[in-house]
């Protein structure tokens, strides 16, 4: 599912700084401190959460919907 919400698209966008450096590390062979790794691991583990958090309210979000859904037994 394709998730385009503003807070998902933010958090995705600043998974481009982690990968700029995997970039210059293979193109320029630089290298980084373990500040750097432990910032940019924190980058996607709240991405990875934001995109959990996101499918979890849109199944619930469906299922109330479809809770308010007359069914032919109502009628």
């Amino acid at each position: 599912m394709l998730l385009i919400s503003p807070l998902v698209v933010t958090v995705g966008l600043s998974l481009t700084i982690p990968l700029s450096l995997v970039g210059q590390m293979i193109i320029n062979s630089q290298s980084s401190n373990a500040t750097y790794w432990i910032g940019a691991a924190i980058v996607l583990v709240s991405f990875l959460f934001i995109n959990y958090e996101s499918t979890d309210d849109k199944s619930i979000d469906e299922s109330v919907r479809d809770l308010d859904r007359p069914t032919l037994d109502d009628l």
